[in-house]
């Protein structure tokens, strides 16, 4: 994936990694289940090889699987999962290892399913409270006038 493209999860346009099937996230019928292989309190920063895959499952599981699309109705553009387990690995690695990058695996599960149940909506909300500070921490700023920033 090209990072001069790159938006952070939580904005308008997301990096694909960051949070798709086809229409199962945006009707809000993907598996909200957590994967007992996840500690909900391991810090994103300090997440070993494996924790990164396993996080990597769940959240492309979320998204449809990997490779998957999910195309919004109301306008919004389209998520896309990771192509596999591995360029998804990669991709977290450059946002979860800066020490601004503040949340837990718990956080990111949150936010990564507000993402999914708010971004087909025709005026989806600003993250907020924790998932506004991984947007901040973990992959710059969460608006789309930044897109194209990754610091």
């Amino acid at each position: 994936m090209e990072l001069a493209r790159e938006v952070a999860p939580f904005g308008r346009n997301p990096p694909r990694h960051a949070f798709a099937s086809t229409h199962a996230a945006c009707d809000n019928d993907a598996d909200d289940g957590f994967d007992s292989a996840l500690d909900s309190s391991a810090k994103l920063n300090a997440l070993s090889t494996g924790g990164l895959q396993a996080l990597c499952d769940w959240t492309n599981a979320q998204e449809g699987g990997y490779g998957a699309v999910i195309p919004c109705d109301a306008g919004a553009s389209s998520i896309e999962a990771d192509s596999n387990q591995a360029a998804c690995v990669a991709e977290s690695m450059q946002h979860f290892d800066k020490v601004s990058c503040p949340g837990t695996v718990g956080d990111w599960m949150m936010c990564v399913e507000w993402r999914l149940s708010n971004w087909c909506s025709a005026n989806p909300p600003a993250p907020t409270g924790q998932c506004e500070a991984l947007q901040n921490g973990c992959f710059g700023s969460g608006y789309p006038e930044d897109a194209g920033t990754d610091q």
